[in-house]
């Protein structure tokens, strides 16, 4: 009986030696495409631990929003001709100014029951407009004053903002009205945070006044601070894989398109944030503004490149790229081979010895 090798010979131990090492998965398995694969998984992972910690930044300012107290605050002795409140309703960052709205409510002296003036009285405020005249018999309707808070927008995020402002009231004669004021501030400025709220008088004047300051709110600054982040690394980037286009001889056409899309997606991160004062903070001079000149000119460098390489060929360069691209494919066929061969030989030489079987696991060729 003619001896024969292990049924699992070296038909099924040599592929799984030579394509499970060599050639299985080829774009992962070289250490360039490794490099390129664990870069975008760290990229992952920091996407979603910046998530995770501006969402846990935004939930803990959002509880202390909430857990502020006397929001609402009323300055008087209740005894008022009339009762006036402060409530504020929008803040231009742009202009730095405050829209407050004020309502004189019913009094029991100076308004009957339908909430009309019975003598002619005027509010002065001390904002724009600075007074607010109701005649005689007239509805006392809710008006609103704009009011010009100083302001610092070059340290956006961190900018804060104050307001003092003061009310007073009289009659047509002259006389003096007395008054109740109430400041409301559970109506909050979106993407702002009220701080501290003092209200005041001058009773000897029959002046009343108000002075409170307020801020960015916890969810506007880690927002803010994330784009600052990611326009930073987006700028890297971008650098990254220009040098990679011109030095490198990478295919230059998406990049380019990534690179001058940027641009445009850039101005849309900067103008969507919240109650964003005009460009030119130490956040726009920092980061924005160069993010945007440097996306220009790798753009522009990435343009320069790929004009100046994809010139069209002669029919001697389709010849010579012809000529290569067979090179080399011989020379990979040829290595194939050679590995093929030598794990062959490999699993040959560390089969089991030849012994005597019956000759139903014989292969057909020895059968015969």
């Amino acid at each position: 009986m003619a001896p024969t090798a292990d049924p699992a010979g070296p038909s099924s131990a040599a592929p799984a030696e030579l394509f499970g090492v060599k050639t299985a998965y080829p774009y992962l398995q070289t250490p360039r495409r490794l490099r390129w694969v664990r870069w975008a998984l760290w990229w992952l992972v920091f996407l979603v631990v910046t998530v995770v910690a501006c969402w846990l930044l935004a939930r803990y300012y959002s509880r202390a929003l909430d857990k502020q107290q006397n929001k609402s605050k009323g300055v008087g002795d209740g005894t008022g001709d009339f009762t006036v409140e402060f409530v504020p309703l929008k803040f231009d960052v742009s202009s730095s100014t405050l829209t407050v709205l004020f309502t004189p409510e019913d009094a029991t002296t100076e308004a009957d029951v339908l909430g009309r003036a019975r003598n002619t009285t005027t509010f002065y405020v001390g904002g724009s407009p600075a007074s607010k005249t109701f005649a005689t018999g007239a509805v006392l309707t809710p008006f609103t004053v704009v009011y010009a808070v100083p302001a610092d927008t070059s340290v956006y995020p961190f900018d804060a903002y104050a307001l003092n402002f003061t009310i007073f009231a009289l009659y047509a004669n002259g006389d003096q009205a007395t008054l109740d004021l109430d400041v409301n501030l559970e109506t909050a400025l979106p993407s702002f945070q009220y701080e501290d709220a003092v209200p005041y008088s001058l009773p000897d004047f029959n002046v009343l006044g108000f002075s409170f300051a307020f801020r960015r709110s916890g969810l506007t600054i880690a927002l803010t601070v994330f784009t600052w982040v990611l326009m930073h690394l987006w700028t890297v980037m971008v650098v990254f894989l220009a040098a990679q286009c011109i030095f490198r001889e990478r295919p230059a056409y998406p990049f380019m398109v990534w690179a001058a899309a940027s641009i445009f997606s850039m101005s849309t991160i900067r103008g969507i944030q919240p109650s964003a004062p005009v460009v030119g903070t130490y956040y726009d001079m920092g980061t924005y503004v160069w993010a945007v000149v440097i996306s220009c000119v790798a753009a522009f460098a990435l343009f320069v490149v790929s004009f100046h390489k994809h010139k069209p060929e002669s029919e001697k360069d389709k010849l010579l790229k012809k000529k290569e691209k067979e090179f080399k494919f011989r020379k990979f066929i040829r290595e194939e081979t050679a590995l093929t061969a030598e794990a062959e030989a490999k699993a040959a030489a560390e089969a089991p010895a030849a012994s005597y079987v019956n000759s139903s696991y014989m292969p057909l060729s020895y059968q015969r």
